[in-house]
């Protein structure tokens, strides 16, 4: 109930593009056989933005000049909640980059691991249809955690993590994207 009332004003703005599940919501599923995220899906009238498991969002907005005239920029995102990673933050990167190698995309967002984290890779992403190759930029972005210290993290001995999540950036005139703590 709490959930639908903190993200219904951005429902009904049209804000959120996608809803997936996560490991405390598997653990509810696992106990008691109900899917938080799909009920919360439900209640906010976004089922069509769910999935149990990652989404890819093609994102199009503003204007950009092309050879064809004006279109509007577009953006792809794949998300997932994740697993894993480890204790160190090596790992975690290393899990965030991992991404890449499920989907080609522009932007990478992964959450469980809650380290705040930004970063970017090149990649030589092939045209087929021009016969081409274009060089590009990945962004990749980790996202915080939203609870305070203690718990099971404290039980398991993690490290207390940082609840500042990174606020990604992207331009409707030209594909530049960015994402800062």
């Amino acid at each position: 109930e709490n959930a639908v009332k903190l993200f219904k004003p951005l429902a009904e703005k049209g804000k959120i593009l996608a809803i997936t599940h996560g490991n405390h919501e598997a653990r509810t599923y696992k106990k008691e056989g109900i899917d938080l995220s799909y009920l919360l899906a439900v209640q906010l009238g976004l089922f069509e933005r769910y999935s149990p498991t990652s989404a890819l969002i093609f994102l199009r907005f503003g204007k950009s000049k092309n050879h064809s005239g004006d279109s509007k920029q577009c953006y792809t995102i794949f998300m997932l909640h994740g697993s894993g990673g480890g204790r160190k933050e090596g790992a975690k990167a290393i899990r965030l980059a991992d991404m890449a190698s499920i989907i080609d995309a522009d932007i990478y967002c992964h959450a469980h691991t809650h380290l705040p984290m930004v970063m970017k890779q090149g990649y030589h992403r092939i045209d087929k249809q021009n016969s081409t190759v274009r060089y590009v930029e990945k962004l990749y972005v980790n996202t915080a955690s939203n609870l305070n210290y203690g718990g099971y993290g404290e039980s398991q001995e993690f490290k207390p993590s940082s609840k500042t999540s990174p606020i990604i950036y992207l331009s409707g005139t030209k594909k530049e994207m960015s994402a800062r703590l």
